[in-house]
């Protein structure tokens, strides 16, 4: 059993901190646009919840924006989650997502 809750996600590019930060922070510009997704809320400062679904119910993920540290990195906490297609719907609670 893999004991890591964690997820964390690095890539490289060749465009600044700067102009990529702002674009990550923004899950709309990213995260939406295959499967019918759905966000709504916010997620600009600690503190921020967005929702997010998709698949026609197949997932269904609630956010909590929780550390930022600017142009470096984003934190959010899974605090609801409904992934259908797992066995394990709920895989996704309480984990941090990075």
């Amino acid at each position: 059993m893999n004991s890591n809750k964690n997820y964390q996600y690095t890539f490289h590019s060749n465009k600044t901190a700067e102009e990529i930060f702002p674009v990550l922070q923004d899950v709309r510009q990213w995260w939406i646009g295959i499967f019918g997704e759905t966000i709504s809320g916010e997620t600009n400062i600690i503190g921020d919840e967005f929702s997010f679904s998709a698949g026609h119910g197949a997932h269904f993920s609630k956010q909590k924006l929780i550390e930022i540290k600017p142009n470096k990195e984003l934190v959010w906490l899974v605090i609801e989650s409904n992934l259908s297609f797992l066995n394990d719907t709920q895989k996704w609670k309480i984990q941090e997502l990075y």
